[in-house]
């Protein structure tokens, strides 16, 4: 797994203001190039925006406090302080009882050893479960659910991103499945627990709810 080291992020503090974006967008680029590729360099200065705001709202006001927040942002998905696959991000985030430089470094320790468990120590982007989603025989997709959907949706799901399947846990995949077919939309030709299950692993596959 990529580490962007601290003393790195520090280089910020001696940025002026004006040239935040500037200088976010190019630590993009090096520490994670295979999400600017496929973000692109308009949504991931809409991500900046929207990450120095929202850390601001967290207490996070020095540069390299904002610029984790950002990297946190980009590596797990718009959304990714109340996602219910990692709810010790929020745990961390709402603590009031330690200051914000505490938790911001908590939040990095926990963000580390989630990509550890879920990606790999060598990797910063999950190339393997995209993969897997991008070869995945849709066609197929009645036949191998089988007649029991929910349980036959979470077996297609471990296959997909065993990692995280196992970090995750089977109890919260069921809940965001049954989630997924009530929020699917009552529209086109296929069935309700097909688009639901295409919500859901949307859900698991995407770095948190972009």
């Amino acid at each position: 797994m990529l580490i962007v080291r601290k003393e790195q992020i520090r280089a910020f503090e001696r940025v002026d203001m004006p040239r935040f974006e500037k200088e976010m967008l190019k630590h993009v680029a090096e520490h994670f190039p295979k999400h600017l590729e496929i973000l692109g360099e308009e949504t991931v200065l809409d991500i900046i925006r929207y990450g120095r705001d929202q850390a601001d709202d967290y207490g996070f006001t020095t540069r390299q406090q904002v610029c984790l927040f950002i990297d946190f942002l980009i590596i797990l998905g718009h959304g990714f302080d109340d996602d219910p696959q990692i709810p010790w991000v929020a745990e961390i985030l709402d603590d009031e009882t330690v200051d914000p430089k505490t938790r911001i470094e908590r939040l990095y320790d926990g963000v580390m050893a989630y990509l550890d468990h879920v990606i790999g120590k060598e990797e910063v982007f999950p190339v393997t479960p995209w993969r897997n989603m991008l070869e995945y025989p849709i066609g197929q997709l009645e036949e191998r659910v089988g007649g029991d959907i929910l349980q036959g949706a979470l077996a297609e799901f471990k296959n997909l991103w065993p990692q995280k399947f196992r970090y995750v846990g089977q109890q919260q995949l069921e809940s965001m499945c049954k989630e997924g077919i009530e929020a699917a939309p009552h529209n086109g030709r296929a069935p309700q627990w097909r688009k639901g299950l295409g919500y859901t692993s949307c859900r698991q596959l995407y770095p948190g709810r972009h």
